[in-house]
C-alpha cells in the first residue's frame, strides 16, 4: 500500500519536538511493514511534501502568525485539493485538529477522486475539548466543534488512544503510542549523593501533566522535616511553565526546583544519567480522562528509569514493577512513598526496562499489529 501522511503540525516549532519524532516514527513503522509513503508537514517555509517545499505561499509562516493561520485554514487544503493525485495512494492518514470547511472539502475531494481510498484520522486525545485553555486555542476550537460532526461522511476509521469502539459515528481503531527506541539511549546511572533524591520531568508541559502535585509534595515533605533533600529538574517548555515557575517561588522551592529549556541528545541524556526517577502524567483527570498513552512513559522505559504516573496506561499493567501509580486526584505526591519505591529499584532493572521497551513499545510492533488486523496485506504500491 502507499500512504499519504498529513501531519497538521508545525515542523519548526521547538515545542513540537516530541510530536515530530512520533510522526516520523509512525511513518517508519508503516514503511517497515512494507508500505511506501509521502509526508506533508507545515513548516517555517509553508507546506512541505516529503521535505520538498511546495508552492503554496510567498511569506514566512511562524507558528500562530496571521500568515500561518491563513495557510492552515485556507491555502494549504485548497492547494492539496487542486494538486494531489489521490489515486496514487491507498490510504490517507491525517493527524487531526481542527476540522474546518477547507479541510472537510479536502476529504470530500479525496474520496470523490478515489472512492476506494481509505481515510484514517488520528485523534492524539479524545475527548480533547478541555485541552483548549487560552483565548486563541478556544477560538481555534470553536469551528471544530461544529464541523467535526461531518467527519463521519468521509472517514473510514479513527485511530485513538482510548477504549471507545467508535467516535462521532466513525469506527475506532484502538492504538497505544510507540517509540523509536533505537534512537533513545539507555541511561548511565550515577549514584546520588547521600540522602538525596533526584527527580526529572521532561516534556512539553501543560496543566494536565500535574507537575504541581510534585511541587506540593516536596513542600509538604519539607514541612514534615523529611531527612532527604529532593531535587526536581523540569526540562522543556509548554503552557504550564509560567504557572509552575510562579508556584516554585510561592512554595519557596527555588533551591531545589530547576527549569531547563527543551533539550535533546547528550544534554538530555546527562540529565537522565543524574536522575533517580522520572515524572509521567499525573493529571489526566483534569481533562476528563482515566486512560492514556503518553510518549514520555515509553521514553522513560526505553531509557531505563522508573517513573511516576496516575491513571491507566494500556502498555503498563497495574502491577508493572517499574512505575509507581498514584491516586487520580490533585493531592500532593507522597514523597516518602516515592523514596521507598526508588530504594527498591536495582541497577539491573535498567536493562529489564530497556528489554521491555524493545519487545513491546516500538512503532514497528504497534504498526504491525494494526496492519495485520485492519489493513489488507501490504504491497509496495497499489
Amino acid at each position: 500500500m502507499r500512504i499519504l501522511f498529513y501531519f497538521r503540525t508545525h515542523f519548526d516549532d521547538p515545542s513540537n519536538i516530541g510530536v515530530i519524532n512520533k510522526c516520523r516514527a509512525i511513518v517508519s513503522g508503516f514503511n517497515a511493514a512494507g508500505a511506501a509513503s509521502d509526508t506533508l508537514f507545515f513548516s517555517q517555509r509553508g507546506l512541505e511534501k516529503s521535505g520538498e517545499e511546495l508552492p503554496v505561499r510567498s511569506w514566512p509562516h511562524r507558528k500562530r502568525s496571521l500568515s500561518h493561520i491563513a495557510l492552515y485554514y485556507f491555502l494549504a487544503d485548497r492547494w492539496l485539493v487542486q494538486n494531489i493525485d489521490f489515486q496514487a495512494y491507498s490510504h490517507f492518514y491525517i493527524r487531526h485538529f481542527p476540522t474546518h470547511p477547507a479541510f472537510l472539502n479536502l476529504l470530500k475531494t479525496a474520496k470523490k477522486q478515489h472512492p476506494q481510498l481509505k481515510i484514517l484520522v488520528e485523534f492524539p486525545t479524545w475527548p480533547y475539548d478541555k485541552e483548549s485553555r487560552g483565548w486563541m486555542d478556544k477560538m481555534i476550537a470553536l469551528p471544530d466543534r461544529f464541523y467535526r460532526k461531518s467527519l463521519y461522511r468521509y472517514t473510514d476509521h479513527v485511530l485513538h488512544y482510548g477504549i471507545e469502539p467508535s467516535i462521532m459515528g466513525i469506527p475506532a481503531i484502538p492504538v497505544s503510542n510507540g517509540i523509536d527506541w533505537q534512537h533513545i539511549p539507555v541511561r548511565a546511572t550515577t549514584p546520588a549523593p547521600e540522602n538525596t533524591l533526584r527527580i526529572i520531568a521532561a516534556g512539553n508541559w501543560n496543566t494536565w501533566h500535574g507537575l504541581d502535585r510534585i511541587m506540593e509534595g516536596i513542600k509538604l515533605y519539607q514541612r514534615n522535616k523529611g531527612g532527604t533533600t529532593i531535587h526536581l529538574n523540569i526540562v522543556g517548555n509548554g503552557p504550564a511553565i509560567p504557572a509552575l515557575k510562579k508556584r516554585t517561588v510561592e512554595l519557596q522551592l527555588e533551591q531545589v526546583v530547576q527549569f531547563h529549556p527543551p533539550s535533546t541528545g547528550d544534554v538530555l541524556s546527562q540529565l537522565f544519567d543524574h536522575a533517580d526517577i522520572a515524572v509521567g502524567v499525573l493529571g489526566l483527570h483534569r481533562k476528563g480522562l482515566s486512560i492514556a498513552s503518553p510518549l514520555k512513559h515509553r521514553e522513560y522505559c526505553a531509557r531505563g528509569i522508573p517513573f511516576i504516573m496516575a491513571g491507566k496506561d494500556s502498555d503498563f499493567a497495574a502491577d508493572w514493577p517499574y512505575a509507581l501509580n498514584l491516586p487520580e486526584d490533585d493531592s500532593p505526591v507522597d514523597m516518602a512513598t516515592v523514596l521507598a519505591f526508588v530504594q527498591q529499584f536495582k541497577k539491573e532493572d535498567v536493562g529489564k526496562m530497556r528489554q521491555f521497551a524493545e519487545r513491546h513499545l516500538g512503532w514497528e510492533v504497534k504498526i504491525k499489529a494494526i496492519s495485520n488486523r485492519y489493513f489488507k496485506p501490504v504491497h509496495p504500491s497499489i
